[in-house]
């Protein structure tokens, strides 16, 4: 998102949309991580609890991903859908509720 090229002023605004709902989406996993664990576990045991417990959804983020990387195409549209993905996902990971 950050490496997209606007074209005018109100692409880059919709870009920095973007870049902000991405960033409230890694805080909501992050925080969905950390809540789901024990804080004395280490890091990747609680990352890897939590892909368990969420792991259709995960699936499906990196068949998203895998798709987009395949496209060849790069606009405000699949980051969109993404963006809305991985808020599907960080949702689902029993995170905070962010704005949509």
């Amino acid at each position: 998102i950050h490496e997209y090229q606007a074209l005018n002023q109100w692409q880059a605004l919709a870009r920095e949309s973007l870049q902000d709902d991405l960033n409230w989406q890694q805080l909501a996993i992050t925080l969905a991580v950390l809540g789901g664990g024990d804080r004395k576990q280490p890091a990747a045991e609680m990352v890897a609890q939590w892909l368990g417990q969420n792991q259709l959804m995960v699936k499906r983020w990196l068949a998203l991903q895998a798709e987009m990387r395949g496209s060849g195409t790069v606009d405000q549209a699949i980051f969109t859908v993404a963006i809305r993905e991985l808020m599907d996902l960080a949702q689902s990971g029993n995170g905070p509720k962010m704005r949509t």
